[in-house]
């Protein structure tokens, strides 16, 4: 049976309607679907206490039951990664690589030794051992960073994490520590899930997914044309006629063979980036969904639409959603939590 979880718009409303679920007094139809997502912040505020503690609970389960696949697939894609390095005899590791940046980063940038100076990272710290365990965290100064973008990154093994931060930021943690905590715990929500940006072709994918019909067929016609220019080699030799191999008959196999390939390549790459921009986008989703978890309120919405224009993006692109992407995911997502709450509520 498919979890509650999973259900998409149509299918919370389906339920909805099923079960005669009201919202203010209206059987949720399309129209009040509507409705409730524009209005999802009253609503939520107007929940009774035992409500409210199920909301939350509710958007914590669904949190860990998406993230769950989210770290599979990280995991996969570093074990990849790994297996990679021995079979192609690679000179670095991930682990060198990653000190190699880690150096680049202790050099560039300036680490805040004394926390004291500003109460609310001494907060944040703290926070960060509560999610993090056995992980040590480093705060960086970025004294050429003007905007509200902050990096954060994991290194040996994950029991190291930098935080690099700008004048901006630190300056808006003096000023507004809300909504400090609600862009950095964003950044918190990617250590959280242990995200990574994977670049491995869309096999894995299938794998995961146990979807390998596409991967086989592909597979198949490599062996194919392998097996093919090596037979028409072996038979020029065993004629004597080197130059069999290059007669119009043969070569328009090869013609075929090399059209399909340049074809398959074409496909691999596009299959790759299509997985890696729902990944890129689903990571930032779920981390906009662990900063509302950890603050207890729909503050990252304020974030986005009014506050920081350095700090959201805009335009988008393949590795990041924009601003309005964004806004209507978690408006979406708390809509589906908030109706799933409502139904849970009414039969229990």
């Amino acid at each position: 049976m498919k979890n509650l979880f999973e259900y998409d718009k149509n299918e919370i409303l389906e339920m909805c309607v099923r079960d005669k679920i009201t919202v203010e007094g209206r059987i949720v139809d399309e129209e009040k679907y509507s409705d409730i997502k524009s209005n999802i912040r009253h609503l939520i505020s107007a929940l009774s206490i035992q409500e409210t503690e199920k909301f939350w609970a509710l958007i914590k389960e669904y949190y860990l039951f998406h993230v769950k696949k989210l770290i599979a697939f990280n995991q996969l894609s570093k074990d990849v990664e790994l297996g990679e390095n021995k079979i192609f005899l690679k000179n670095t590791s991930i682990y060198e690589q990653e000190n190699t940046i880690y150096k680049k980063i202790t050099e560039r940038f300036k680490k805040i030794e004394d926390l004291s100076k500003f109460p609310f990272l001494q907060l944040f710290q703290n926070e960060f051992s509560d999610y993090i365990e056995n992980c040590e965290l480093e705060i960086y100064y970025n004294v050429d960073g003007n905007d509200y973008i902050p990096e954060i990154s994991i290194f040996n093994s994950e029991k190291k994490a930098i935080l690099i931060l700008n004048r901006n930021l630190l300056k808006l943690g003096k000023d507004n520590v809300n909504d400090f905590f609600t862009i950095i715990r964003h950044e918190l929500g990617h250590v959280n899930q242990k995200d990574i940006h994977p670049t491995r072709i869309f096999f894995w994918h299938h794998v995961v997914k146990k979807k390998l019909s596409w991967a086989v067929l592909i597979f198949s016609f490599f062996l194919f044309g392998t097996i093919f220019i090596l037979n028409e080699i072996y038979r020029a030799y065993k004629t004597g006629d080197l130059w069999e191999f290059c007669r119009p008959n043969n070569w328009l196999g090869m013609k075929a063979f090399i059209v399909f390939m340049l074809s398959a390549t074409r496909f691999i790459f596009y299959k790759n980036q299509k997985i890696k921009k729902a990944y890129r986008f689903e990571s930032e989703f779920l981390s906009d969904l662990f900063a509302i978890l950890a603050d207890k309120n729909l503050n990252v919405l304020s974030v986005l639409e009014n506050e920081f224009p350095q700090y959201i993006n805009k335009i988008g692109s393949d590795s990041h959603p924009d601003k309005s992407t964004r806004i209507d995911n978690i408006k979406e997502t708390v809509t589906k939590i908030y109706l799933i709450c409502v139904s849970k509520m009414r039969f229990e």
